[in-house]
């Protein structure tokens, strides 16, 4: 409770999460309209399938310059760029509903996955630096709420908003909360700690150097291999959902498993601070896992309905409570001036997993159906989760989860 308190009363923080929720609801506010256009100008399936994907890989071919230019510049130069081009994008976007332009519509897509590219490991870079170190798994947690919290809220106002405004106005609403945003994280202020030496080798700066960090901190590998397990299952979630309310003729159930799920990310959100006070980080982090391969193994019974519900809000309990430790775990031992890197480097390994993992499990789904489908991601997972866990054993790769200290000043 002490570290909550402690984050409420972090200007910085508090700043950062209201702008995040500002940016994550102009954000979904942008895909509903997006969807409802393109089903409007673009008959085709497959083109649909290119356009969407279209942002996802120029973010991946992005982000190993973005992490170079968060590290060679100011942190909050780089965090106010990023919202000027989100601010780019929701103008270029009212021109394209304006004038029913799909080319424009594809422009802002790619001008806004540019600005994620930049703008997702400049905020993980930037929490360590405003939040004391015993409060960063709570600080995460919050974080991994806010974000579906406003997922949950922002999808179900664009919809309302989307039968009352034409799809400019949709970019116009947008456009007006990036600019509340903008201002936010302008008036964030804090300090960031070259040492001389990296202020001498900035222009040395290299993304290759992520990879030797990866080979002197074992503990990032196994990060990297158990985030590769997650979004094989995050990547299919989507497609899942549908297969799941196919599979038992309800229509309905799609918009009830996405509230379940997010029920249990909150909850998980929640109480990720007490189940995580203290020990090794690294390998509780890894443990979720069986967990994880637990829910796909009880979606294996897809014909049951209590299995499906059970499944998906074990699911989102373990991803609630994974999601903050991991990103915790680097912020802990990722050293200052290469943190830009680094999760720039994550991101672009977990947007390719991501989309790899679409393809795998609409593949999978063809050719071993729902349950079976189901059976060999929990055995994956299950395989994948006994490997690192008996790694961590055998090299006894310890993160230590620090213990409560004096707050920064916010």
């Amino acid at each position: 409770m002490g570290d909550l308190v402690r984050l409420r009363s972090n200007r910085n923080y508090m700043i950062i999460m209201v702008a995040e929720t500002l940016s994550n609801t102009g954000l979904w506010f942008g895909i509903l309209a997006n969807l409802h256009f393109l089903e409007l100008h673009v008959p085709s399936n497959f083109l649909k399938s290119l356009i969407l994907v279209a942002g996802p890989i120029l973010g991946i071919l992005v982000s190993p310059k973005a992490g170079v230019v968060i590290d060679r510049r100011s942190k909050k130069s780089v965090m106010m760029a990023g919202s000027l081009v989100q601010l780019a994008s929701a103008i270029v976007m009212i021109g394209a509903m304006s004038l029913e332009s799909v080319p424009m519509m594809v422009a802002g897509l790619l001008i806004a996955s540019i600005g994620n590219s930049f703008y997702i490991p400049v905020l993980r870079s930037v929490i360590p630096l405003v939040v004391d170190k015993s409060s960063l798994v709570q600080a995460n947690a919050v974080y991994t709420n806010v974000v579906t919290i406003t997922r949950i809220a922002a999808t179900a106002i664009a919809g309302w908003l989307l039968t009352v405004l034409p799809l400019y106005g949709m970019y116009w609403a947008a456009l007006g909360i990036y600019l509340v945003m903008t201002g936010l994280r302008y008036m964030l202020l804090f300090e960031e700690h070259p040492t001389p030496l990296e202020k001498k080798s900035r222009d040395q700066i290299s993304f290759l150097q992520v990879f030797p960090l990866l080979r002197s901190h074992p503990a990032l590998m196994v990060l990297v291999g158990a985030s590769t397990l997650v979004f094989l299952f995050l990547g299919g979630f989507n497609l899942l959902i549908l297969k799941f309310s196919e599979f038992q003729q309800d229509p309905a159930l799609k918009g009830w498993l996405y509230t379940i799920e997010g029920i249990g990310v909150l909850i998980g959100g929640f109480v990720v601070r007490r189940w995580f006070a203290g020990g090794n980080l690294l390998r509780r982090n890894v443990a979720l896992l069986s967990g994880i391969a637990a829910s796909a193994y009880i979606l294996h019974f897809a014909a049951q309905r209590w299995a499906v519900v059970c499944g998906f809000a074990l699911f989102g309990l373990m991803i609630g409570c994974w999601l903050p430790t991991s990103g915790a775990i680097p912020q802990l031992i990722v050293p200052e001036g290469i943190r830009g890197r680094y999760f720039a480097f994550q991101e672009m390994w977990n947007r390719t997993v991501f989309q790899l993992a679409l393809l795998l499990t609409g593949g999978m789904l063809d050719i071993a159906g729902l349950p079976g489908y189901m059976i060999i991601l929990a055995g994956t997972i299950l395989t994948g989760f006994l490997v690192m866990f008996g790694w961590i054993v055998s090299y006894k790769l310890h993160v230590e989860a620090p213990k409560s200290q004096k707050s920064v000043a916010a």
